[in-house]
């Protein structure tokens, strides 16, 4: 089994220009988590460590329901970031809301609405810090 610092790593998730996320196990703690990497490219350039540390603890000190909370930042052996986080496992929201699905106009409305809020309010606790990422959203089975 691939392992990342103290990660079971159990299968990709999603790849894009910023790195990589898996769906991965703590054995420590056991439970699953969602671990983002940075692409070791992108570690390469002067500020991208240090950026993508500091977004990692802005990140932690939001606790909303519209949010995931992240769990850890570490760094692996072989010099790779990552931040372990909740994990949540559902419909991804981009094929949710295209086209025809099971939601309803309402239903998808709420979960812009829930987005916003979850948007609003890390706007509000994280004012000064400079976080310029697309957020990445999902719907969760249990509707949290």
């Amino acid at each position: 089994m691939t392992t990342l610092g103290k990660f079971e790593l159990l299968s990709e998730l999603g790849k894009g220009a910023m790195g990589t996320v898996y769906r991965a196990r703590d054995p420590v703690l056991d439970r699953l988590v969602a671990l983002k990497t940075v692409a070791p490219a992108l570690l390469a350039q002067a500020d991208s460590r240090e950026r993508f540390q500091r977004e990692a603890r802005a990140a932690a000190r939001l606790t909303h329901l519209n949010i995931v909370t992240i769990y850890e930042l570490g760094e692996a052996e072989d010099g790779t970031l990552y931040i372990a986080m909740e994990l949540l496992e559902g419909t991804d929201l981009a094929h949710l809301m295209a086209g025809p699905s099971q939601l309803s106009r309402d239903q998808k409305v709420r979960v812009v609405v829930d987005i916003c809020r979850g948007l609003d309010y890390a706007h509000k606790q994280a004012w000064c810090t400079a976080t310029s990422s697309r957020p990445t959203c999902g719907s969760p089975p249990t509707g949290r």
